[in-house]
């Protein structure tokens, strides 16, 4: 895997958000599984999930062979690891997931298959009644769909603009881990899965976007 594409992945997480990490096939990939172990090891806020079984993984690093044992390892806390330990696995990585979000189906590397994922949560969240609202204060809603949005993962920017373009108000949805944002005042922590989330966090902001706009300007 991509080592940009790893570390912008686990620095997305939220604190709790599990990463479900697939080993590359064949054995060489075990190296990365025994710096994985090791980790959780010396760091207490990084842990194997314990449905999994840590048994298996250890007879793993000892046999030097994977055997049938599944190569996708659900880890929590990686949002602690740092880049230096990321970029030493990453060659080891085949893909990483998430449990499932509302967005999930933005985090693909088919661009049809995105362009339809984000038609579909776009056209749910600018529903005729919100794009009145916003029309309403004189402004526009827009949405601005992108495979790669920000540090090198997709996701949807909806901002909502005045007549003349400016931006005034900026709500992100990021397609890997689900999470939202406003203004980018940072990504908080609940995924996103249904429309009226995003339809709360641009109604709920539209106040202020309007006494920004009416603030009388100083010379």
């Amino acid at each position: 895997m991509e080592t940009n594409r790893l570390i912008a992945c686990a620095h997305r997480l939220h604190i709790l958000q599990v990463i479900y990490i697939t080993f590359n096939p064949g054995n060489d990939s075990i190296t990365g599984l025994r710096r994985l172990i090791g980790l959780t090891r010396s760091n207490p806020h990084i842990k194997i999930e314990p449905s999994g079984g840590i048994v298996p993984l250890l007879a793993v690093m000892q046999d030097g062979d994977w055997q049938r044992v599944s190569r996708t390892v659900a880890v929590h806390g990686l949002i602690h690891a740092g880049d230096d330990f990321l970029e030493s696995i990453a060659r080891d990585v085949e893909k990483v997931a998430v449990s499932d979000h509302g967005a999930k189906g933005l985090f693909t590397s088919r661009e049809r298959n995105f362009v339809e994922v984000a038609a579909l949560i776009t056209k749910a969240v600018m529903t005729p009644d919100l794009c009145d609202e916003v029309k309403a204060w004189g402004l526009n809603l827009f949405s601005d769909p992108r495979m790669v949005m920000e540090d090198d993962l997709p996701g949807i920017k909806f901002t909502v603009q005045d007549m003349d373009y400016n931006v005034l108000l900026t709500v992100k949805l990021d397609g890997w881990s689900g999470r939202m944002a406003v203004n980018d005042l940072g990504w908080g922590n609940v995924a996103y899965t249904q429309p009226i989330q995003l339809q709360f966090l641009i109604r709920s902001n539209l106040e202020q976007c309007v006494e920004r706009m009416t603030q009388p300007k100083t010379a």
